[in-house]
């Protein structure tokens, strides 16, 4: 993780979102969000963000990450476990919790214990 992202002072009111945008990562959980879900990535799943009113964006840089970050209110990860995958960890989750931003998610015991420490937590998804 790039110490640049301790610096961010978050103070935006988005709902963030980072990662691939695939059925497994939750994204569809989140169209109902509309014009407030801020996406960082990119995936099969684009289009129907688009639709639904979601801005998307790639953050290339450490910069761009940073600035997308400053945006956002709470990051959103509602990946969901299935037959042939689940979420291991979740970068996305220390890397907004290192910018002060807090972070909803469901998955992994890793970051499960993290965010018992470090903030709050979500179960997962039915």
């Amino acid at each position: 993780m790039d110490d640049a992202i301790f610096g961010v002072q978050p103070t935006g009111d988005r709902v963030g979102f980072i990662g691939r945008f695939v059925e497994e990562k939750g994204v569809r959980d989140l169209l109902g969000l509309g014009p407030r879900l801020l996406c960082i990535g990119d995936g099969p799943l684009r289009g129907e963000l688009l639709s639904a009113g979601a801005e998307v964006r790639q953050a290339r840089t450490v910069e761009e990450l940073c600035a997308a970050l400053s945006e956002m209110a709470i990051l959103l990860a509602r990946s969901r476990t299935t037959s042939t995958w689940k979420e291991q960890f979740g970068r996305m989750v220390a890397e907004v919790m290192a910018a002060g931003v807090p972070a909803h998610y469901s998955w992994s015991r890793v970051a499960e214990r993290m965010v018992d420490v470090y903030g709050a937590a979500m179960a997962q998804a039915a």
